[in-house]
């Protein structure tokens, strides 16, 4: 059946599939078949009624019928007609893994990019990938490489051991191969994971300042991307001071206003740290400080959290922001909160052992995971 439906996704441009339902042990082929007009399709609302696919939708169907082929010409086209539908998504990932070694690495980075582009996450999947990946060490292509690596973050499925793997044996001996934007991406996942290898970003940063100053400056997002990576990693500040002298310092209208509070965030976090003393980083963090409150208006959640932020710091050094705080903080800002496997077994040691506390504690701009609460003595 699914060569059949195989077959109409060739000839017709459709893409289709069959339900069985199981009853009374006798497998009753449904004529439920749902067909997509592919170029048709435009957006989520298009493709609803594939809800009414069971979970079985590849139940009793013989192994042979489903070669690597028929499924990788499956996954092309379920990212083009946008398919959400979990159930699907999970018997299709599921079909993968009986040919798991089969996959080539292009293949390999369609099926990781093609899933992560539906939001589809299963991390046993990937983590199978990056296992035939480090064990085969195969030829990857640097403009590969770096969306692998965006697409497992984006998924939650690259850990530390994977990143450690890929960097020594890849990005190491490949860095001047990497386009500037590449770079970029690659220090953004450094500074999410915290992996602050100082020979990588020193490499990293040497192949930028001999190969891409000429063009660094023409997009302000992979600059800005840049700037903050260096700043959370705590390293290489000569080459961060550098790049704020030269680009950020005077041609703020150059930038949108995202970009500036990313830049105020990366400029606070290096003076917070008391490492730096640097006048320079004081007074360009003032006057983007300046422009961000005047432009407040502007400004998205994420935005209004770093401006909050850095003006927290600021009235830690004694500088007189609390009315502009007291605004932000009627803005009734949205944090995005995520709980730990390592927050669930704290909090339980807690219950054990009696202490009450407060879960998700709002402190100022910040928000702690516990707070505990002040015992009244009489």
């Amino acid at each position: 059946m699914i060569n059949k439906a195989i077959k109409k996704l060739v000839s017709k441009n459709f893409l289709c599939f069959t339900s069985r339902q199981k009853q009374n042990k006798i497998i009753n082929h449904n004529k439920n078949i749902i067909s997509i007009n592919v170029s048709g399709i435009r957006n989520v609302s298009n493709i609803r009624n594939v809800s009414n696919v069971g979970s079985g939708l590849f139940d009793g169907i013989p192994n042979e019928e489903i070669d690597k082929d028929k499924l990788i010409y499956l996954v092309k086209n379920m990212q083009m007609v946008n398919l959400k539908e979990k159930g699907i998504l999970n018997n299709i990932s599921n079909l993968l893994k009986r040919h798991m070694n089969q996959f080539t690495i292009d293949e390999i980075y369609l099926i990781i990019h093609s899933f992560s582009k539906l939001d589809f996450r299963k991390y046993s999947l990937y983590n199978n990938f990056v296992k035939i990946i480090m064990t085969k060490k195969p030829v990857i292509n640097t403009r590969t490489l770096t969306q692998m690596l965006i697409d497992l973050h984006k998924t939650s499925s690259l850990d530390l051991n994977a990143l450690t793997f890929f960097t020594q044996y890849y990005i190491n001996n490949l860095v001047k191969n990497f386009s500037l934007f590449d770079l970029s991406m690659i220090l953004y996942i450094f500074n999410k994971y915290n992996y602050n290898d100082f020979i990588t970003v020193n490499k990293i940063c040497q192949t930028i300042s001999d190969h891409f100053i000429p063009i660094i400056d023409e997009d302000k997002g992979v600059l800005t991307t840049i700037l903050l990576s260096l700043s959370v990693l705590n390293l290489n500040y000569e080459i961060y001071s550098n790049f704020l002298k030269l680009y950020v310092y005077t041609n703020y209208e150059k930038f949108e206003i995202k970009y500036l509070c990313n830049i105020s965030y990366s400029i606070a976090l290096w003076l917070a740290r008391g490492s730096v003393k640097d006048k320079f980083l004081s007074e360009l963090l003032k006057d983007i400080v300046f422009l961000l409150i005047n432009n407040m208006q502007k400004l998205k959640n994420d935005e209004l959290k770093q401006l909050h932020i850095v003006l927290y710091f600021l009235r830690a050094i004694e500088e007189n922001y609390e009315d502009t705080i007291k605004k932000i903080e009627k803005k009734n800002i949205k944090n995005t909160i995520t709980v730990s496997k390592m927050q669930h077994q704290v909090e339980k040691i807690f219950t054990e052992i009696g202490l009450n506390v407060n879960k998700e504690f709002p402190v100022g701009p910040y928000v702690l995971d516990f707070a505990l609460k002040k015992k009244k003595v009489s």
